[in-house]
């Protein structure tokens, strides 16, 4: 070292920490200050390394790992995280941040039922798809043009949003599971559920395919052979429209997930999120197509199956039943119920495009 430029005192007060600390990672070995009679005299370098150090131990690396980390950057190697130790932080992040998003749902939902007595606002229970695919960014803004009403989207998987209007917290839902829909209906909750719309799920994949899946149009199959090659494949595990299907599929497949089957991991998570993980790990999932359209940061995925009759992936519009929950803004819903599946909404849905590809395509109506 030539030039030292920070004493001690100016490092500590340069990070915001202690003189034991400095010496402490000085004993690790982490630090490396040169000695001027009785100063310790840091260099730029040290204070490049205590930064990395710091940023470190705040993701949640052990000194330890940080030691070899940083002995790997002595030997000529980059100062980096090990992609094993990255992957499980950035799993650990994204559950956190879906924590998170939990309680500000349920914050809203307080705060929403405040606030819906004094404002022409519905509140619409929804799969997460439809809002990470951009479709309520686009139609919302023309639904309120027309007719002044607001609708605030708490969007979460589709058991979810079920759970949400049955404890009378929701107004409406837009969800995908015809099973759950039908059973909504039959135990009274909901009335005159309308077909809207579908897209429909895919399977995507690392492009190494270990599973060899690629260009499969049976759902079954390409599940089966992920889990003969022991394949890592991630799940939104959330009890969402998404996850069902995915559910049934392992059915018919005659898959059963042990808690042994360590290729195979359940994040709870929504779709975007889902995918990042799936990207950022090489790994199978399925996804609804809009959501995949929307999606950007895929690194090496690709489609690898589509076009399973079976993987139709349909969206209904359902008003909450009034006597079953009586603080359910039954006429301002109903609003929005006839805009969704009837031309004006039919037409909006029909012109919502992610560059020139539709990603949602009109159904014919039927109702219950």
């Amino acid at each position: 070292m030539t030039e030292p430029v920070f004493t001690i005192g100016e490092l500590a007060r340069k990070f915001k920490v202690s003189h034991r600390a400095l010496r402490f990672y000085e004993k690790q070995g982490l630090l490396s200050p040169e000695r001027d009679k009785r100063r310790r005299l840091y260099s730029q370098r040290d204070a490049d390394r205590l930064s990395a150090i710091l940023k470190a131990k705040k993701l949640g690396f052990t000194l330890r790992e940080i030691g070899q980390l940083i002995a790997g950057g002595n030997s000529g190697q980059p100062l980096q995280l090990t992609r094993e130790k990255c992957l499980k932080q950035i799993e650990r992040l994204e559950r956190q941040l879906a924590e998170i998003k939990g309680a500000l749902t349920d914050l809203r939902l307080i705060n929403e039922s405040v606030a819906r007595a004094e404002t022409r606002v519905i509140t619409l229970g929804s799969t997460s798809s439809t809002q990470d695919s951009g479709l309520f960014n686009f139609i919302l803004p023309i639904f309120k043009a027309a007719t002044g009403l607001d609708v605030h989207v708490v969007a979460v998987g589709t058991g979810q949003a079920f759970a949400i209007a049955q404890r009378g917290d929701a107004d409406a839902l837009f969800v995908h599971d015809r099973v759950g829909e039908d059973k909504f209906i039959a135990d009274g909750f909901g009335i005159d559920r309308r077909d809207v719309m579908h897209d429909d799920f895919i399977i995507v994949g690392p492009s190494t395919d270990p599973a060899n899946i690629r260009g499969l149009k049976d759902a079954k199959r390409a599940f089966t052979q992920i889990a003969a090659a022991n394949a890592p494949f991630v799940s939104r595990g959330d009890d969402s429209g998404t996850h069902r299907m995915e559910l049934r599929i392992w059915k018919s497949a005659g898959v059963e997930h042990e808690p042994g089957n360590v290729w195979y991991r359940d994040l709870n998570l929504a779709m975007a999120q889902t995918l990042k993980i799936a990207a950022t790990s090489d790994a199978y999932t399925l996804t609804d197509r809009a959501t995949w359209e929307n999606f950007k940061n895929r690194q090496n995925l690709e489609i690898l199956t589509e076009g399973d009759p079976a993987l139709v992936n349909p969206y209904a519009s359902i008003v909450v039943n009034p006597v079953k929950c009586p603080q359910a803004k039954f006429n301002e819903a109903w609003i929005w119920h006839e805009w969704l599946t009837t031309k004006p909404g039919r037409d909006a849905i029909a012109s919502y495009r992610i560059g020139a590809k539709n990603l949602y395509f009109l159904r014919e109506q039927t109702t219950r």
